[in-house]
């Protein structure tokens, strides 16, 4: 699978409904991002959480276990020591509010190379506790169906205007 198909994946990922599996026709940019949508609380996209590095927001994951994060490989290839990462969750800005945890380990994707197989997994210091603010995504299962023209959600930090 290309890279370029594995990013679009995985940003379905990341929604908040789940879908059978698709079969992409077209591929898109790696570089291509997410322009567009509004500021929202986080208690819309509870799952949603930023990757600190080095206290810096670097990228967004998702909360699949109390003590789990789902995110891109890319995102983590700076530095492959977990004591560079935390990960702030329950809130709603990449640069404050929520709780931040630090990393105990990381595992990048055995394959992944040149963005393909862009995905990886935080595990957490310590776990998070659920609340309105923090919840684990909804993971798809086999009897879900989602039909022709349902509106799906993407959330992350992104920007509001193209540059």
């Amino acid at each position: 699978m290309s890279g370029k198909v594995t990013t679009f994946i995985f940003l379905l990922i990341t929604a908040t409904v789940w879908a059978t599996p698709i079969k992409l026709t077209t591929t898109f940019p790696y570089e291509g991002r997410i322009v567009g949508g509004w500021e929202t609380d986080i208690s819309y996209f509870p799952y949603q959480v930023s990757i600190q590095q080095l206290n810096t927001h670097v990228c967004g994951g998702s909360v699949i276990g109390e003590d789990l994060i789902l995110t891109a490989a890319h995102c983590l290839l700076r530095y492959d020591n977990p004591q560079y990462y935390s990960v702030r969750a329950g809130s709603s800005y990449s640069f404050r509010d929520g709780v931040v945890i630090p990393a105990k380990a990381i595992k990048i994707h055995q394959n992944y190379k040149n963005n393909e197989h862009d995905i990886a997994v935080i595990k957490l210091a310590m776990p998070l506790v659920y609340s309105e603010k923090i919840k684990a995504i909804p993971l798809w299962n086999e009897s879900q169906v989602i039909e022709d023209n349902t509106q799906l959600w993407v959330s992350g930090w992104g920007s509001q205007a193209s540059w």
